[in-house]
């Protein structure tokens, strides 16, 4: 640890988040600092990574990243957290990693939803013949796999078990019905994310000019731009007032 009121070398920062040495997590530590406004010391700078970053050696530690920053005393991390600017500058950090974390496990389970859809159904069973010897009888059935069978991947589409009148367990299979409604569901809120993005935009008129029997006639077209477009298309229908009057 670094002497107190001392700040950490940029090696030791490295080290406790774990980027690459030389140039490229020198780059990538620069990038990280970078991004926090002049309302931040350096110190309330690497605090805040070494408290939120994933992968930092103190990640969800106060204390712990307080001191490794050098703090001069040993509650430091405490008290620094519950400043107004930190504290919101940790929140945006730990729920925009959070949002991440739910994303990835959303793209983790489309992959198994697709995983499902196109899963052999017939990899589960296998024939079986019974021999009926006092009969001199033999008929073939289909039976369940024994779950040692099962590959890694079969065994992830298991979602439970139900019993037959003997009290014999069998194991269910992700129906491809709920995969569809799963990935439906994804879909939607894809759209409404995509849709939310785009909440932004505003319609906007263009004027162009047309020769029409030897006449210029001003067209008029709708389009959807952004707000700085639709400003500089609107100085430009202004500017046009003359040549719409003389249409």
């Amino acid at each position: 640890m670094p002497k107190p009121g001392d700040l950490p070398t940029t090696e030791k920062i490295k080290d406790i988040l774990r980027l690459p040495e030389g140039k490229e997590g020198d780059e990538k530590l620069e990038k990280l600092l970078s991004g926090f406004g002049e309302e931040f010391s350096q110190r309330e700078r690497l605090f805040i990574l070494f408290y939120t970053s994933p992968m930092s050696k103190t990640c969800g530690k106060i204390n712990r990243s307080g001191a490794a920053v050098g703090a001069s005393f040993k509650s430091w991390g405490s008290w620094v957290i519950h400043q107004p600017h930190v504290r919101k500058r940790v929140e945006e950090i730990l729920n925009s990693n959070s949002l991440q974390e739910i994303e990835d496990i959303f793209r983790e389970d489309i992959k198994f939803c697709k995983e499902v859809l196109t899963c052999d159904r017939t990899s589960f069973k296998k024939d079986n013949t019974i021999e009926l010897e006092d009969k001199n009888v033999s008929f073939d059935v289909i039976d369940d796999k024994q779950i040692k069978e099962l590959s890694a991947s079969q065994r992830k589409m298991v979602s439970g078990f139900s019993y037959d009148k003997n009290g014999k367990a069998h194991y269910d299979i992700e129906t491809r019905a709920s995969a569809r409604q799963a990935l439906l569901t994804y879909h939607k809120l894809l759209n409404s994310k995509i849709s939310g993005d785009n909440a932004d935009k505003k319609t906007e008129t263009i004027v162009t000019l047309e020769a029409i029997k030897d006449k210029a006639i001003a067209k008029v077209s709708i389009i959807q731009h952004n707000d700085a477009e639709a400003q500089a298309a609107g100085e430009f229908i202004e500017s046009m007032s003359d040549v719409d009057e003389e249409a």
